[in-house]
């Protein structure tokens, strides 16, 4: 019997057992971990003062500086909501090397909550399907935008006891009681550890493997500081009917810009909320994607690459009804929210071959434009009002 399919037996004997436990933890908690983050239906349990003084030191933003081989690094984070969770809040924290936003080298999701008085800060994974923590890559910026997280999308990474550092430095810290099961890099167990104040979070991993050796991971107790930052967010742009733009990656100020009718040549990756990649130019063999917008693609990109410069990348959360709408495409269900990342490698913006620019405006107002003349390859190219050669002007009626 495979692994997944006993995991599932268990949680089935485990639910059947226990209404209230959900599968999800039946798998990844122990018995006493089970009821701490699954709030009871008919009475949802109210956030302390506590729990939401962490839950606003995390969201921001925060920079870590380069060191030996970590390049520099930055936290996006956001409270966003999260279907089953007491309190039903959470953080979705975001770390990427700070030259690549786009990028990231962890997503995850850490939740304040208190369990017999007592603070604590659970950290969970995102998962579904194996490019989900690439497809919420930036979506801390614009978190109304996100896709609904629920437990359902959720795995237990750490769960750590929390305790305040005192009023000299308000804040809290917490480092696991245990080690936790990884198999991430080599390591079979990880520790972890954070601080947070007003001005810093502090972060420590460790992995280690089946000697005890430590594999990966900051030695010697120490953590990697992340100051805050009041670096301007992402920005985004929200349009007529659900469509959201957040430029993860700036252009240069003088980039140029697309105009109307100019052609985007991109590289681009697009997914299902659950993080299912449909389509993606940058897979082996394939080349940057050309288009002029408007064009023929659907009405999200068509809205949303406006005036997207050189160098500039972006993510577009599409609803339905500005992509394949009620009935889907291909690999796309019905109703499918779609969410694309575009990276514009070049804009061109002079009219294709064969096409006539338009007229010229007068420089006086009340002058008139020149007549443009029509191309020697097109039939009648002649002015106005003279007939072709050999011909009889046609008589007036």
């Amino acid at each position: 019997m495979t692994t997944l399919a006993l995991a599932t037996l268990l949680a089935a004997a485990v639910a059947q057992a226990d209404p209230s436990t959900s599968p999800h933890d039946a798998v990844t908690a122990s018995p006493a971990d089970k009821p701490l983050t699954i709030a009871p239906a008919a009475s949802p349990l109210s956030t302390s003062a506590q729990v939401e003084r962490v839950l606003n030191l995390l969201a921001g933003q925060f920079e870590a500086p380069a060191e030996g081989s970590q390049p520099a690094l930055h936290i996006g984070a956001a409270i966003v909501p999260v279907e089953g969770l007491i309190g039903g809040r959470a953080v979705l924290l975001q770390i990427s090397p700070k030259s690549r936003p786009a990028e990231p080298v962890r997503v995850a999701l850490l939740h304040p909550y208190s369990r017999q008085g007592q603070l604590r800060l659970r950290v969970f994974d995102l998962v579904g399907a194996s490019g989900f923590k690439d497809a919420m890559a930036g979506l801390w910026a614009a978190p109304e935008a996100a896709p609904t997280l629920s437990l359902q999308t959720l795995s237990t990474s750490v769960d750590l006891p929390l305790s305040t550092l005192g009023a000299a430095q308000p804040g809290f810290e917490g480092t696991t009681e245990r080690p936790f099961p990884t198999t991430r890099d080599g390591a079979i167990e990880l520790t972890s550890s954070i601080r947070l104040t007003e001005a810093s979070i502090e972060l420590a991993d460790a992995g280690f493997d089946a000697q005890g050796n430590q594999v990966w991971g900051v030695k010697d107790n120490a953590r990697i500081v992340f100051a805050r930052s009041d670096a301007a967010k992402p920005a985004v742009q929200s349009f007529e009917g659900g469509l959201v733009v957040i430029t993860l990656v700036p252009p240069a100020l003088a980039a140029p810009k697309l105009q109307d009718a100019g052609e985007l040549t991109a590289h681009y990756t697009g997914w299902l909320t659950d993080g299912t990649r449909f389509d993606t130019s940058r897979q082996p063999g394939r080349e940057p994607f050309k288009i002029r917008i408007p064009g023929p693609v659907i009405k999200g990109w068509n809205e949303g690459l406006k005036g997207i410069a050189q160098g500039e990348r972006r993510r577009l959360i599409v609803p339905y009804a500005l992509a394949y709408g009620e009935r889907g495409r291909g690999s796309i269900p019905p109703k499918a929210t779609l969410i694309f990342d575009v990276e514009c490698l070049s804009v061109d913006n002079q009219p294709p071959a064969g096409l006539t620019p338009p007229p010229i405006p007068p420089a006086n107002p009340g002058a008139i434009a020149p007549r443009l003349p029509r191309p020697a390859d097109q039939p009648n190219n002649q002015p106005i009002g003279k007939p072709p050669a050999g011909a009889t002007p046609e008589k007036p009626r």
